[in-house]
């Protein structure tokens, strides 16, 4: 019984070190996409003042104390900052600091 490959269809093996080198290729690539989108991202004065804020953050330390201790916020102020408590805690409790306060210190 002879076996015949059909004509056409038959193809040779690839090789270990073609693939391998396909993949270096590849990986090359890729690192050479992300050094450009870095060297973008850091060339443009949204990423600086980004990386300035990220920096400041890390670097505060003690206990966060209130933005204004005076009460000195407008009223539309206050309701964007209950609001988004609302929206961070899914707490539905109302416009009185006293009352968020109480239910973080329970929180403890």
């Amino acid at each position: 019984m002879s076996q015949e490959q059909p004509t056409g269809t038959a193809h040779a093996p690839v090789s270990p070190d073609r693939v391998s080198a396909a993949r270096r290729s590849r990986g090359t690539f890729a690192a050479i996409g992300v050094v450009l989108l870095a060297t973008i991202w850091v060339g443009t004065g949204a990423a600086r003042a980004s990386w300035e804020q990220i920096a400041h953050f890390l670097s505060l330390q003690g206990e966060p104390e209130p933005a204004s201790a005076d009460g000195s916020l407008d009223a539309e102020t206050h309701k964007w900052i209950f609001q988004a408590l609302r929206d961070i805690t899914g707490q539905t409790l109302p416009h009185d600091l006293a009352a968020w306060r109480h239910w973080y210190d329970s929180q403890r």
